[in-house]
């Protein structure tokens, strides 16, 4: 499998083969010799003894981060969060995350990231403020390899994120958004892990198919 992949940059910023053997062991009756029989032998008279020779199996072909990174992935939620963690005067902290945000990549690149009730609580370090966020829908864009690395490349954003801001007991509705922030990360794929770093900080996704 190969996978051409776009070498322009992101506008926004910045298998395995595992050979399988199928032994059968054929287990015939053997019945000892009578005494003083000579041994039976299956080869002709004459005919020279034929090694038993078998192929080697094939080495396994390297697989590229163009190639790993196909397929679909969904967000760990547990470490988006820890990556959003910081402590500072006003900083935000988001307490808890829940919903799906999911990575589908194609062959050749086109990729879709998808949002369901992908919902965001937080709060304001020194404030009494509450900031929930949910974003649902999906944006389209493509993977990109600029310099041995992989990004996004936003094409169409169609999610939506709302937000609703409660402090001192009153609630106001934030602005709406669209988009969000995968074209900023840089990607990294191995195995059925994918990390996407964004400003130095690492969230991971994790290999659903």
């Amino acid at each position: 499998m190969s996978s051409q992949l776009s070498t322009a940059r992101p506008g926004t910023a910045p298998a395995r083969l595992v050979p399988l053997a199928l032994l059968a062991l054929a287990l015939a009756g053997c019945a000892a010799p009578a005494p003083d029989a000579a041994p039976r032998s299956s080869a002709a008279p004459g005919a020279a003894a034929t090694p038993d020779a078998r192929p080697a199996a094939p080495e396994p072909t390297p697989t590229t981060e163009a190639e790993c990174i196909v397929g679909t992935w969904e967000l760990d939620n547990a470490s988006f969060v820890a990556a959003l963690h910081t402590v500072g005067e006003g900083e935000l902290i988001v307490d808890s995350l829940t919903g799906t945000a999911r990575l589908v990549v194609a062959e050749g690149g086109a990729a879709e990231t998808s949002y369901v009730n992908w919902k965001h609580v937080a709060s304001v370090v020194g404030q009494p403020a509450t900031i929930t966020m949910e974003r649902n829908g999906t944006d389209y864009g493509t993977i990109v390899e600029v310099d041995g690395t992989l990004g996004l490349q936003e094409l169409s954003n169609e999610s939506i994120m709302i937000t609703q801001i409660e402090m001192g007991g009153v609630v106001q509705a934030g602005p709406k958004t669209e988009g969000a922030s995968l074209s900023l990360g840089i990607f990294q794929c191995e195995g059925d892990r994918l990390s996407i770093t964004v400003d130095g900080t690492t969230s991971y996704m994790d290999r659903v198919s």
